[in-house]
Parts: structure tokens; sequence; C-alpha cells
């Protein structure tokens, strides 16, 4: 009877605790759902503002190429990099689209310095050119790698331009 007695109360203290945990369990159950669904629609709504601005980045790409194109670069790899960033953006891959676009911008970029850099030395080639033809210098070897240099500048190859400008340079300097 003594272990009957001890069942009861076993008995009584699993209800007890059934009832009183229920409610907790089934509260907090039901707030990690809503959690849940809350969190999936706050994505949803993030990628629906995410998207706008990964279309801006893409416009900005393509107006910065073209920009640069205008002048005469070679914007190949700038062009493949816009596309597989256009394909992104369709597929729905935003943050790889907004990779492949800012690799284009990057190379955009390179493109304008190494432009800066192939201007700057032409400059200075020029200078040195006119300054060795008044001083009566032998300055046909320079003259052919300047006009190198300014045929690759004008097909958008800037760091050949500059290799051209700086040997036409060291040929003048070395005179």
């Amino acid at each position: 009877m003594a272990g009957m007695g001890f069942q009861d109360k076993d008995q009584s203290l699993n209800r007890w605790t059934m009832k009183t945990l229920f409610m907790p369990i089934a509260a907090l159950t039901f707030l990690t759902l809503c959690g849940a669904f809350s969190t999936a629609s706050a994505q949803i709504n993030g990628d629906r503002d995410f998207r706008p601005a990964v279309q801006a980045i893409g416009a900005r790409t393509r107006t910065e190429i073209t920009r640069v194109s205008d002048r005469g670069a070679n914007v190949g790899r700038a062009l493949r990099l816009q596309a597989e960033g256009d394909q992104a953006l369709r597929r729905g891959e935003l943050v790889l689209a907004a990779e492949d676009y800012g690799r284009a911008r990057e190379a955009v970029s390179v493109l304008d310095s190494e432009r800066s850099l192939a201007v700057e030395e032409r400059s200075r080639a020029s200078l040195d050119f006119e300054r060795a033809q008044r001083a009566g210098d032998d300055i046909a070897w320079a003259a052919v790698k300047l006009s190198d240099g300014n045929r690759a500048f004008a097909s958008g190859n800037y760091v050949t331009a500059d290799i051209d400008y700086a040997e036409a340079r060291a040929d003048l300097i070395g005179d």
C-alpha cells in the first residue's frame, strides 16, 4: 500500500508539472514559430529592398564603362564582368551581381589610372623629344617609340603606351 501512495504522488506531480509547464512551452513554441516567419518575411522584404540598390550599381557601372570606352579604352574585361553581373541579377543572385558589378567598376578604375599614367608619360616624352630635336640629337628611334606609344594609346592599351613612351624618353635622355 505504501508503494501505491508513492505512485499517486508521482502521478499528481506529473499532472501538476504538465499543467504548469504546458502554457509556457506552448507560448514559447508559438513565439518561436512567429519569429521564424517574421525573419523569413524580413528576408524576403530585404531582398526586395536590396534589388533596386543592386540595379542602381549596375546602371552606374554601365555608365562608367561607357564613359571610359568613349575615350578609346579597351573595356572588354569590364564588359564581361558587367554582363556576368546582369546574368546573376536575372537569376536573383543579388550578392553575386553586386560583386560582379564591383569588379567591373574596379576594372574601369584601373583603366582610368593606367590612362592617367600614360598621359603623363606621353607629355614627358613629348617634351624630351622636342628638347632633343632642338638640340639636334638623333631622334629616329625615339620617334618610332613615340609613334608606337600613340598607336597603343589610341587603341586603349595604356600600359603598352606607357612603356613605349618610357623607352622613347630613355633613348632621348641617354643621348
